[in-house]
């Protein structure tokens, strides 16, 4: 092997898991654009299974969840029920599943702690539909998901690309709503 060979991360690359998480991340972008319609929820949950499927194969147990969180999420958007309902299912499998981290005593990381905020921050902001909650979200999770690819994570690349796409779509929500107030 030559000397001037340059390892990018220290695990090899599936292109087909990557792939698929490709597909979900483009999925889910164009949906970020569209108003809330039937075919963006269509898009979300698509783009959401492509996801959890590419975070299942490449073995990545957070991102995995967070992808069950936003999928169950887009999916409850299609049932008649109650908004408190609506509301209470990301939110119980968020706690859920730091409830799990912790068991695992994955929550003495810092980066994990990142993830696990912005997970918060997604379920409340199903919850509420407030855009800063939001915010708050996309920036944790583009942290961590930043910082989970700097670890070695290939698939973490395609969150911290999905999760700046959703701080910067939050953001811009958050700055009309402010501008809307200063008018």
């Amino acid at each position: 092997m030559s000397e001037n060979n340059i390892t990018l991360n220290t695990k090899s690359i599936n292109w087909f898991n990557i792939g698929l998480g490709v597909i979900g991340l483009l999925l889910i972008i164009v949906g970020t654009f569209l108003t809330p319609t039937t075919t963006q929820k269509l898009l979300f949950t698509a783009g959401s299974v492509f996801l959890l499927t590419s975070s299942v194969l490449e073995k990545h147990e957070f991102f995995a969840i967070l992808q069950v969180v936003a999928l169950c999420g887009t999916l409850v958007a299609f049932i008649p029920v109650g908004v408190m309902v609506k509301a209470a299912i990301p939110i119980i499998l968020t706690i859920v599943a730091i409830i799990y981290f912790i068991r695992k005593g994955l929550l003495s990381d810092v980066v994990m702690i990142l993830g696990c905020l912005g997970l918060l921050c997604l379920a409340a902001g199903y919850a509420t539909s407030n855009p800063i909650v939001y915010f708050l979200g996309g920036i944790f999770l583009t942290i961590y998901s930043y910082l989970s690819y700097r670890r070695g994570h290939n698939i973490a690349l395609l969150f911290t690309v999905l999760n700046a796409v959703f701080s910067i779509t939050a953001g811009m929500a958050v700055y009309s709503l402010l501008m809307g107030g200063l008018v």
